[in-house]
């Protein structure tokens, strides 16, 4: 008898697209994955961003494509929020397996002004003032938002309670003196955000750093790929 398929859900994070996932899903496609990888509606992932609609976006998709459970859900950024949030308004609905997160700010962002200031320079000089206002609005949104141990951060760990569900955070350490965003991590996410050391001691929760790896690179190593499917298809990234 054939063994049924895995469902895999990949989120993406602020300001991304499917695209985000061009190296993950075919490489899991290619081992026999059943890999949805929806692109969150623009209004979800700027201006004001709420990992609660987003994931209301996620259940409707996966509702309307008639998605059979277990899943599997990967969140990159602030993907792995979202991923939280849905586990917390939708464990009812879907049997989720495991949770997925890279470089995910579980605690929380430490942001300044003026490093938000400096990003907006950065994008003004290659997509325009217009663009520019647009994103730095939503990182000062962010900031405040979503602070370390902020309401909505405190709530959506909650979901880590939920022992019935394995869970994986990966991090990203670029080494050296960091970024703008943070001198210790992956350039916009702070290291002990990603891999909260009140969270890595927990029964159902393993944690791997990649170090010399910035944000948007933790999803598209050879490394990562190897240690998702390893931790989808055998239990846990240590067999």
């Amino acid at each position: 008898m054939s063994r049924k398929r895995r469902v895999i859900v990949l989120i993406h994070g602020y300001l991304a697209t499917w695209r985000t996932w061009m190296r993950l899903k075919p490489y899991l496609v290619l081992r026999g994955m059943d890999v949805h990888s929806p692109t969150l509606p623009y209004r979800l992932v700027s201006v004001r961003p709420d990992p609660f609609d987003a994931a209301d976006y996620v259940y409707r998709y996966l509702r309307n494509r008639r998605i059979k459970d277990p899943i599997y859900l990967i969140g990159h950024s602030f993907g792995g929020l979202i991923s939280k949030a849905f586990l917390r308004r939708y464990s009812s609905k879907f049997s989720i397996r495991g949770i997925i997160t890279l470089a995910t700010p579980h605690r929380g962002v430490r942001w300044t002004r003026k490093m938000i200031h400096s990003i907006y320079r950065q994008i003004a000089s290659v997509e325009g003032d217009e663009f520019a206002r647009l994103v730095r609005g939503t990182l000062f949104y962010i900031s405040r938002a979503f602070n370390f141990d902020s309401p909505i951060i405190r709530e959506l760990n909650e979901a880590f309670e939920s022992m019935n569900v394995r869970y994986l955070l990966l991090g990203a350490d670029v080494g050296g003196i960091g970024s703008v965003f943070t001198p210790v991590g992956d350039g916009v996410v702070e290291l002990d955000s990603q891999v909260p050391p009140e969270f890595v001691e927990k029964e159902n929760v393993e944690h791997f750093v990649f170090h010399g790896v910035g944000h948007t690179q933790i999803q598209k190593i050879p490394q990562s790929r190897d240690i998702i499917w390893r931790f989808i298809e055998r239990g846990s990234i240590y067999k």
